[in-house]
């Protein structure tokens, strides 16, 4: 199953919705949309879920989509799950600057997750999930929280 999560942030997100309805995917797929309303033909859309529902669909999950929040990918990464994080861009009114691009660069250069800003990649990239080695995050090691604050803080 292919979890995607755009967070709650009120700017809409719809490239990657539109993209993924594109994809002629046999995974199901479980969309949380937040403000990004939106509807599918193929796919399961939830606008808002609670926690425990969030942690439902997180843990039967064998790849996670996500934007580039810090939560997003770290909760996703904490699960274990591949994640595929694609930053919202200021350029399309999803963000107000683009510091998920910071975001997702540094947890891919670490080896956690896989990404993109280009949201045509991402059937490719589901594919490169299922057999990329994705680095496993240790949560009592708060060495690259600590980088990652500092980096973010660098940037803003």
């Amino acid at each position: 199953m292919i979890f995607v999560t755009l967070g709650t942030f009120e700017m809409k997100f719809t490239r990657i919705l539109n993209q993924l309805e594109k994809l002629d995917l046999k995974d199901k797929v479980i969309i949380q949309s937040g403000h990004t309303h939106f509807k599918s033909n193929k796919y399961q859309v939830i606008n808002f879920m609670g926690k425990e529902e969030f942690r439902y669909y997180l843990e039967k999950a064998d790849i996670v989509i996500c934007h580039g929040g810090v939560g997003s990918i770290l909760e996703a990464i904490n699960f274990k799950k591949r994640v595929i994080a694609i930053p919202r861009l200021i350029k399309y009114n999803e963000h107000v600057d683009n510091h998920q691009v910071e975001i997702v660069k540094k947890f891919i250069k670490e080896g956690y997750i896989i990404g993109t800003i280009n949201e045509k990649k991402i059937g490719d990239l589901i594919e490169i999930s299922k057999k990329f080695n994705f680095k496993e995050y240790n949560k009592s090691s708060q060495e690259f929280i600590c980088k990652l604050d500092n980096y973010i803080e660098n940037i803003i």
